[in-house]
């Protein structure tokens, strides 16, 4: 249970600061830990607390920034959020639309041994192509 934990929480922030501290030099594991449990949290609060904060003029702040004209800066400051909000929710849902994107996953799959279904289709979908 340890091992699983550890592989979802944290080898993946773990793998990054070595490889990080490989080009930057040493780095404390707590930077690691804070980067992946404490950082997110507190940028979230800050986003909330952002959002709900008053303008001066009785408005919230989210929507009403800076008193600029709703059209078109408001309405393409909260588009950007609401389509960096989708990606996410769309990768998390379907994550196999965003496989074409990750070329190490794509290298990954070309240089295993075809032990899953979707290795072995890749090999044999390269198999044909070799044959035309």
């Amino acid at each position: 249970f340890k091992d699983a934990a550890y592989e979802l929480m944290l080898k993946n922030v773990m793998d990054f600061k070595a490889e990080l501290s490989s080009v930057v030099g040493w780095i404390p594991d707590m930077w690691a830990w804070m980067m992946k449990l404490v950082i997110p949290h507190i940028l979230l609060i800050l986003f909330i607390n952002l959002c709900l904060s008053d303008n001066g003029s009785g408005e919230p702040l989210f929507g009403n920034y800076g008193d600029y004209v709703k059209w078109p800066y408001q309405v393409l400051g909260i588009l950007c959020v609401v389509f960096a909000a989708s990606l996410a929710l769309i990768g998390a849902v379907v994550p196999e639309l965003f496989e074409g994107a990750d070329l190490p996953y794509l290298e990954k799959m070309r240089n295993t041994e075809p032990s899953m279904g979707v290795e072995k289709d890749v090999e044999e979908a390269e198999e044909v192509e070799d044959e035309k």
